[in-house]
């Protein structure tokens, strides 16, 4: 019950400061709000054109600059407002992998027999062929312009390649 007693008396007093204020605005009078008007068109905008001819005590105005308003041509660019975003990084590429290591090429020579020389006293004399050209090389001889024949032991050869110091061997097919 006395919610509506509340709400009651609170639709009064809104009704009342309605109508108050409806008769305020009434009774007004437009007289008091004309000298704002008046004012505010007494100046004339330059961008009304009249027939009349300019009047000479009129101040000048600066003339607008309608070619500072036009809007520039939109241009293309790389920024895309709406593109996806990601915070994701690559890593880095892996180093290349180191280059091979030199290897000497295969070997020339094809072995053609051995003789052991009594004359110098028991140097034994291997004979290598390599295409049309045979060479007759003992342990500690450079031959073919790159090798050099190191040792002999059990069937087999023993040659360095000189430009890279790699040892290769060669099979005689003879064991000591």
């Amino acid at each position: 019950m006395m919610k509506r007693a509340r709400i009651k008396r609170i639709m009064l007093w809104s009704g009342l400061a309605l109508a108050v204020t409806a008769s305020i605005a009434v009774t007004e009078s437009p007289a008091d709000n004309s000298a704002g008007v008046v004012v505010a068109a007494s100046a004339p905008s330059p961008a009304v054109q009249t027939d009349a001819a300019p009047d000479a005590a009129a101040p000048k105005l600066p003339g607008l600059a309608l070619h500072r308003l036009t809007r520039s041509p939109w241009a293309e660019s790389d920024a895309d407002p709406f593109r996806a975003k990601t915070w994701y990084v690559a890593p880095p590429a892996p180093p290349p992998p180191p280059p091979p290591k030199p290897t000497a090429p295969p070997m020339p020579f094809k072995y053609m027999g051995a003789l052991e020389d009594t004359s110098q006293g028991g140097k034994t004399l291997v004979y290598l062929a390599k295409g049309n050209d045979s060479f007759q090389v003992a342990v500690g001889d450079k031959f073919a312009d790159a090798y050099q024949l190191e040792k002999i032991e059990r069937g087999q050869l023993v040659i360095r390649y000189l430009p890279l110091s790699i040892l290769q061997t060669l099979s005689t097919g003879w064991t000591e």
